[in-house]
């Protein structure tokens, strides 16, 4: 089972899921993003407590986001939610190159619920 109520995310432990972010980016005046696109790496961060140094998964996209693309999928596959069930914080990164100069935009701190599974 997957599920996102708000910006948490639910999912039954080694589940697989696709979802969708959205983001919008303000250009300078008379910047084109469609003759000069800009690439964003998109990375998904999970952690127990949102003070940890350590991960309990962190899943980059897979390939390159160009603009005008608003939304990309990330891939939650059956061993990056193979986790003990619980409580935990996620937020999105993303990181593009404007101008020359790096830019991060995070989306979250959001909650991060693995479910209980039965079937093993």
């Amino acid at each position: 089972m997957f599920y996102m109520e708000g910006g948490d995310i639910y999912i039954t432990r080694g589940d697989t899921a696709v979802f969708r972010v959205e983001a919008s980016f303000i250009f300078p005046t008379g910047y084109d993003e469609e003759e000069r696109p800009i690439v964003i790496t998109p990375t998904l961060s999970v952690k127990k407590n949102l003070s940890d140094t350590d991960y309990v998964m962190q899943i980059p996209h897979k390939g390159e986001i160009c603009t005008p693309a608003k939304s990309f999928p990330i891939v939650l596959r059956a061993e990056d939610t193979d986790v003990e069930p619980g409580s935990y914080y996620y937020d999105v990164q993303l990181v593009y190159e404007s101008g020359g100069e790096k830019h991060v935009y995070t989306i979250g701190p959001y909650r991060f619920i693995v479910l209980n599974d039965v079937t093993r």
